[in-house]
């Protein structure tokens, strides 16, 4: 084994993560760079050691992210773009908070988990990242998982109103990308090409577009484009030094741009982009099977099975058991039965995961 593989083994060891969890890690403007005393490899090499590090320093004030107290009074910073650190999005101290409550949710301190998740929660919206909704969505659906179902469905709530205005993470991402256009004097911008996404949006992917509109050669850019699904995002391409991307090799970027504005997605695409919606459908239920569960476990626990699992399949089956706890239910003003239409999206959902597992097997 080479030296940089020896060196790398030991710093990703258990024991190496454990001895160097008093590391010190420094952010500015929202981005990280350095980490005290040194891991000894660059900065993305030891990002799993980053992610354990029990204290930051961020714009000149030091914060312990195992202490609550502390954690509260992290001060948002005025957040630079995360493509101007040499680790990209990772180095982002946003991501870095979320990527340590998770490991502290391991761990089993739930506590200082939560607070952690919330404060950076809370900056998101700010942190030059164009988070998704699910993203927010892990700490309702944390508090959800601790009992703090009223907390839970108010900071849910709170998030889905934002979507419906200022927080659509793909408009975020693109006022992020102009602005990135403005730096770099550009007037061109690529949309990128993801199979799975609406009709709508396979009419703009993998096209380059003028900014402005005075490049005649290209389409003018969507004003305020903007989906739900999972979409597309634009970004900064500078003519003669960027190479299209998604432009096939025997068409000119030109041409390819000018293409008909039509939904040129194939049914295996279509199929790609109904499962995202059905996994949607799927999430929302069991987010609410998680909290009837936790309810009624403390309403009528003689008649409530012992795991959530087991509760979620005889809600599937429609088992005797199941219907006799929906009828107790509805004593108390719950309404747990699942429509049918659900049902079957729920149905076709988990085909598509199970024919997904089988094929990955034997690939």
């Amino acid at each position: 084994m080479s030296l940089f593989g020896k060196l790398k083994n030991a710093l990703f060891s258990k024991e190496a993560v454990s001895e160097r969890k008093e590391i010190t890690v420094y952010f500015e403007n929202g981005l990280l760079t350095r980490a005290v005393p040194p891991p000894g490899t660059d900065l993305y090499e030891c990002r799993e050691i980053i992610y354990n590090a029990r204290y930051i320093v961020s714009d000149g004030r030091k914060y312990d992210l195992e202490n609550v107290r502390s954690i509260e009074s992290i001060r948002s910073p005025e957040f630079d773009y995360f493509d101007n650190s040499e680790i990209g999005v990772t180095g982002n101290l946003v991501y870095i908070l979320r990527m340590k409550a998770s490991r502290l949710k391991k761990d089993g301190k739930v506590d200082v988990a939560i607070a952690l998740l919330k404060r950076a929660t809370e900056m998101m919206p700010n942190s030059k990242v164009g988070w998704t909704k699910k993203d927010y969505l892990r700490f309702p659906d944390w508090l959800c998982e601790t009992g703090e179902f009223e907390a839970a469905k108010t900071a849910r709530n709170c998030i889905e109103k934002s979507f419906e205005t200022t927080l659509n993470a793909n408009r975020q991402l693109q006022l992020h990308q102009l602005e990135n256009a403005e730096k770099l004097n550009t007037d061109l911008v690529e949309a990128n090409y993801f199979c799975g996404c609406c009709g709508e949006c396979a009419k703009y992917r993998g096209r380059w577009f003028s900014i402005s509109g005075k490049d005649g050669r290209f389409p003018k850019m969507p004003v305020d484009y903007g989906c739900n699904c999972q979409g597309i995002s634009l970004h900064p391409v500078i003519e003669n030094i960027s190479k299209p991307l998604y432009c096939p090799e025997n068409k000119d970027i030109v041409e390819y741009s000018n293409r008909p504005f039509i939904d040129d997605r194939d049914e295996k695409e279509k199929e790609i982009h109904q499962h995202y919606l059905d996994r949607g459908v799927f999430e929302s239920v069991k987010y609410q099977d998680k909290e009837d569960y936790e309810k009624l476990i403390r309403l009528i626990p003689d008649e409530m099975p012992k795991s959530f699992s087991a509760y979620r399949r005889m809600k599937m089956s429609e088992t005797d058991k199941f219907l006799c706890i929906s009828e107790e239910a509805s004593k108390l003003g719950m309404n747990i039965r699942l429509p049918e239409k659900e049902k079957l999206i729920i149905d076709r959902y988990n085909k598509y995961e199970k024919a997904l597992k089988e094929n990955n097997k034997t690939q």
